[in-house]
């Protein structure tokens, strides 16, 4: 998997998981069982890191590895402190929100931020 995107997109891996370590979702998630297994549960930071805790995985590592696993260089952009400072200066303003116009250059900004 790419990305986890959706509820059900982690629910999936969390599955996988699951499975490896020969778990059931009742061990696994408790009284909300149905609703994992069934890809429906939004679970809460609590519960993830009880999931972590139990499947001996850390999501955020994984995540991070299978990233870099791609082969692909990652590249960092220096522009980025730059841009930050200009977001920073551009919602200074209590009312920032309320100007269209400021709310679009702050919107165009963060899209160019990776």
């Amino acid at each position: 998997m790419d990305e986890i995107k959706t509820i059900e997109d982690f629910w999936e891996v969390v599955d996988d998981f699951r499975q490896e370590k020969e778990l059931n979702w009742q061990e696994l998630v408790g009284h909300n069982a149905k609703l994992a297994a069934d890809r429906k549960l939004n679970p809460s930071l609590a519960v993830i890191l009880k999931i972590q805790e139990k499947l001996e995985v850390n999501m955020f590592t994984i995540l991070a590895t299978e990233v870099s696993e791609l082969g692909e260089p990652i590249e960092k952009d220096p522009w980025v402190p730059n841009k930050m400072a200009q977001i920073y200066d551009l919602i200074q303003s209590d009312y920032w929100m309320e100007d269209e116009e400021t709310v679009k250059k702050v919107q165009a900004l963060a899209e160019t931020i990776r």
